[in-house]
Parts: structure tokens; sequence; C-alpha cells
């Protein structure tokens, strides 16, 4: 609708992000230690994103660079949305650890043959 003035329309939809808002929240150590669980569970980057990515990630929509690109999510959640459903199942099971290591596998693997 709004195209045939020449305006696009996408969303940015952030993650945890290290604000003055979210540092408040943070100093609580109760609270902490819950937030660095669930990065370290369910976020893929392990860590709360900074809000000068969100402003670079605004400023490509933002440019005639993107000019095509309308009705769009530019989700910058560090890999939280995709991977929350099964990461933290994983990691707190650590099977990401073994899968690393080789030799844990190779150990491991005969009992399923």
């Amino acid at each position: 609708m709004y195209a045939d003035w020449g305006i696009r329309c996408n969303v940015i939809r952030p993650g945890l992000i290290e604000t003055d808002m979210t540092a408040k929240i943070n100093s609580n150590p109760l609270v902490r230690k819950m937030t660095e669980h669930t990065m370290s569970h369910t976020i893929l980057r392990r860590r709360t994103g900074k809000a000068e990515e969100i402003a670079n990630t605004a400023l490509f929509p933002a440019s005639d660079e993107s000019s095509y690109i309308t009705g769009t999510d530019i989700v910058v959640d560090g890999g939280w949305f995709t991977s929350a459903p099964y990461l933290g199942n994983e990691r707190s099971h650590h099977m990401l650890t073994m899968i690393k290591k080789k030799e844990e596998v190779q150990q491991f693997l005969p009992h399923f043959r």
C-alpha cells in the first residue's frame, strides 16, 4: 500500500541487547546469573548484543542500497530465535562438546553398532 509512495516497511527484531536499562536489570546478582544461564544454553553467540550492532543493522535498510527490500523482519539476536528450541537441550546435555571431541565420539559410537 505505501510502496506507491516509495515507503518501505521493514522491522528489526533485537534480542537481548546491552543498554542502560539492561545494565540496571543485570545489577541484580540473581538476574545476572539467570541471564548468563540463558545465554549459555539458548543463544548461539553466547553473549548479549551491543547497541552498536543494532545501529549498524539499521544502516542498511535505511540506505538506498536496500531499495528493493520491503516487508521483512531482520532478526538481530545472536541466533536465539533459531536455536532456542533445541540448543538448550543440546548444551545442557553436553552433546556439542562430545561432537567436537573426536576421540570421545569414536569411543561412544561402538555402543550403538
